[in-house]
C-alpha cells in the first residue's frame, strides 16, 4: 500500500474529526483512526498525540471567538457593568436524547453551555472575589438554568442562561456592557453591528468580519508548527475555568 504524505493542517483535521467522532461513540472514534492506520502508521501517531490538544483548544478558545470586547474597552474607558446572556432550548440531538432519560449523566447548561462565558470572565478578568449563583434543573441536570452575579473590585458581572426552552427555541447570546464613555449592546440575533449609545444619540456600528474559529484553529496551528507554548492558553487556566463553573454550585 502506498503511503501518503499531510501537512499540519491536514493532521489537525483528522484529530478534530477524531474529537468529532469520539463525542458521537467510541466506535465512531475507532474507526476514524483505524481509517488513519490505513492511511500511513506514523498519521495514526500524529493524529492520537494531537487529540488531547484539541481538547484543550476547544475547552479553552471560547474565550477567543471574538476580540469585541477588548475593542470596545480600550475605545470606550473603563468597565463599571457588564452582563453576559447565552440561551438555547432543549438540545434533541444525538445523544442529547438518550441523556434525557439519564438524568445528570450530561453537564447541564452550566457545562455544555455557560462555561464559554465563564472561561471567557476568566481568561479577561481572572477569578472574581465572590460568585453568588442562583440555578435550577431542567431536563439534562440539576443546573440547566444559571443565574449568577460575578463580583470583582470597582464593577459586578451578571452571567445569565440556560437550555430549559421548547427545543425549537433559537440560539442567543451576547453582551451588555457599560464603560465610563458609553454603552454597548451585542447580540447573536444581529451579528454583524453592535450599538453604541451615549448620553446624545445611538449608533448601529458595522463589525469587521472576522472568523474566531478560524483565527483559534490558525493559532494552534502555529503553536504546533513553531513548537511554542500557546500564551493565550493554558491547561491550568482552563481547569480554573472548571472550577469556578463548580463554584455556581456552592
Amino acid at each position: 500500500m502506498s503511503r501518503v504524505s499531510l501537512d499540519i493542517n491536514q493532521i489537525l483535521m483528522l484529530a478534530f474529526f477524531g474529537l468529532r467522532a469520539f463525542t458521537s461513540g467510541i466506535l465512531n472514534y475507532l474507526l476514524v483512526f483505524t481509517v488513519i492506520f490505513l492511511l500511513d502508521w506514523r498519521l495514526l501517531i500524529l493524529s492520537i498525540a494531537t487529540f488531547p490538544l484539541v481538547i484543550l483548544v476547544v475547552i479553552v478558545f471560547p474565550r477567543q471567538l471574538h476580540p469585541l470586547f477588548f475593542k470596545a474597552r480600550e475605545e470606550y474607558g473603563k468597565l463599571k457593568f457588564l452582563s453576559l446572556n447565552r440561551f438555547s432550548g432543549l438540545p434533541i440531538w444525538g445523544q442529547w436524547v438518550e441523556k434525557q432519560s439519564s438524568f445528570g449523566s450530561s453537564g447541564g447548561a452550566l457545562f455544555d453551555l455557560l462555561i464559554h462565558d465563564i472561561d471567557y470572565l476568566n481568561f479577561v478578568f481572572g477569578k472574581p472575589i465572590m460568585i453568588n449563583s442562583k440555578y435550577f434543573p431542567g431536563k439534562l441536570s440539576e443546573h440547566d438554568y444559571i443565574s449568577a452575579w460575578w463580583e470583582y473590585p470597582g464593577f459586578m458581572v451578571k452571567v445569565e442562561g440556560g437550555n430549559t426552552f421548547h427545543s425549537n427555541f433559537p440560539f442567543q447570546a451576547g453582551f451588555m456592557a457599560e464603560f465610563e464613555k458609553a454603552s454597548v449592546l451585542y447580540s447573536t440575533n444581529d451579528p454583524d453591528n453592535i450599538q453604541v449609545s451615549n448620553q446624545d444619540d445611538n449608533k448601529r456600528i458595522e463589525l469587521e468580519p472576522e472568523d474566531g474559529f478560524y483565527n483559534e484553529i490558525d493559532y494552534f496551528k502555529n503553536c504546533i508548527k513553531n513548537n511554542s507554548k500557546p500564551d493565550l492558553c493554558s491547561p491550568e487556566s482552563a481547569l480554573g475555568s472548571i472550577e469556578l463553573c463548580y463554584q455556581h454550585l456552592k
